[in-house]
Formats: structure tokens, C-alpha cells, sequence
């Protein structure tokens, strides 16, 4: 699904906002209470929309933020919601294959959506399980 349609599904509203520090440490939070979005409108349109599929992946995982969870708790929540970015940025790279393909350029995958290259080994998992692909 197209995360326009999603969004809009689940009533979520995204709202731009522009760091007065550019050392912001955040690029982008959701707010599960007030089903809100806040995305740094500083960044390209292609890093606005990963960001907003991390933070909608944080709504689909069930997650709340708070500032007293142990460190262990909030990564795992970080890397269903990277996991889930990734893998709707995975379906999309894929629907512009005819056939399912034989080889999938991880690397130019990240490099084409913009996507941190710490995320190389998740990419690759995610690839593998899209096409079925054993380990």
C-alpha cells in the first residue's frame, strides 16, 4: 500500500517542521497519542518519506515512546521500524522488475532510496524473504 493511503487510513497527520538547530538530533517522531508524524522539512522528499515510513512502522508495530523505556526495548522498537521502511522501500524497488529478479544490487538499492548503509545486512534480509531466497 502506498504510505499516502495508509496514512490517510489510519488517520495520521504529518507535519513538517524545521530544526532551528541544525545539530537537531532528530530527523522525525510520532506521537501515538495525538496520531501525529512530526518530519524535518529540511531534508529531500525522498528522505521525508523513509522517515514517515519509520515512524508509521512504530504505529504498525504497536509502539509507544517513552522516555523511561530501557535502551534494550528502544532499540529493538528502532529496528522494526528501520525494518519496516526497508521492506516497503524493498516491495516498491521490486514492482519495477517485470519478472522477479535473479540479483538485487543491495548497495544500489540503499543508494538509490537513500537509505543508511549501516541497513545493508537488514536490506539483504528482507530481500531474501520478498523473494524467497534461502540464507
Amino acid at each position: 500500500m502506498e504510505y499516502n493511503a495508509l496514512i490517510k487510513e489510519l488517520g495520521v497527520e504529518v507535519i513538517l517542521f524545521y530544526p532551528t538547530n541544525p545539530e537537531s538530533q532528530t530527523d522525525g517522531i510520532y506521537f501515538p497519542d495525538d496520531k501525529i508524524i512530526f518530519v524535518n522539512g529540511m531534508l529531500a522528499e525522498i528522505e521525508r518519506e523513509n522517515i514517515i515510513l519509520h515512524e508509521l512502522g512504530h504505529l504498525i508495530s504497536g509502539h509507544y515512546r517513552y522516555d523511561c523505556q530501557p535502551d534494550m526495548i528502544h532499540v529493538g522498537e528502532e529496528n522494526q521500524a528501520d525494518r519496516y521502511m526497508v521492506k516497503s522501500r524493498a516491495e516498491q524497488y521490486l514492482e519495477s522488475f517485470d519478472d522477479k529478479p535473479d540479483y538485487v544490487d543491495i548497495h544500489g538499492f540503499l543508494t538509490l532510496f537513500h537509505i543508511k548503509p549501516s541497513l545493508y545486512d537488514m536490506a539483504d534480509s528482507v530481500f531474501r524473504q520478498l523473494l524467497n531466497y534461502s540464507n
